[in-house]
């Protein structure tokens, strides 16, 4: 029997798998960078949509009121509240609409924004949110006819300083509502 002699073989480690640490730093800072830029965009699209809710909702009250007020053949009003109960503007020329809304029926027929239990009371909207402030304009009532009659504008503000650009403005003048947008509300 002859012996062979012993060869070695010399065994090459397998590849190992993964991220070298030069890959690993290069994927942070792009990352970093996508939520340095993406973050900010975020936030003021999410503003603008919070304001544009906010707004809406308002100009939902007052579509709803001129159905109602047609549809009853009542004057319907918009009022700010704050206990969901009573009107906050009574004879005040302007309104804190961010403490709430009342939509009713004025069932004495008075002509005149009257606080409950004189009024049927349709709807109740809650405050605004984030701490923004709604504010300016009086009542909205309207008339049997669906026409709208409010003074003044009311204005939504975001509470962040020194961001106009999101703010909203509702104004309803000769029965007609217009929305801006911005900084300057008319």
């Amino acid at each position: 029997m002859t012996i062979e002699p012993m060869t070695m073989k010399t065994v090459t480690p397998a590849r190992q798998n993964g991220f070298t640490l030069i890959e690993l730093l290069i994927t942070m800072i792009v990352l970093a960078i996508l939520l340095a830029v993406g973050i900010p965009m975020y936030q003021g699209i999410t503003t603008q949509m919070r304001m544009k809710e906010e707004i809406y909702g308002f100009l939902a009250d007052v579509n709803f009121a001129r159905s109602e007020a047609i549809k009853r053949g009542q004057a319907v009003y918009v009022c700010s509240t704050s206990d969901n109960v009573t009107c906050n503007d009574v004879g005040a020329t302007s309104s804190n609409w961010s403490t709430g809304r009342l939509v009713y029926v004025d069932t004495t027929n008075s002509g005149l924004v009257t606080t409950p239990p004189n009024a049927n009371i349709l709807r109740i909207s809650m405050p605004v949110t984030h701490g923004d402030t709604f504010n300016g304009g009086t009542a909205v009532q309207i008339t049997p006819s669906g026409y709208e009659i409010m003074t003044g504008v009311a204005s939504l503000h975001d509470n962040i300083a020194g961001d106009t650009g999101s703010n909203q403005c509702a104004s309803i003048t000769a029965g007609s509502i217009s929305i801006v947008q911005g900084a300057v509300c008319p």
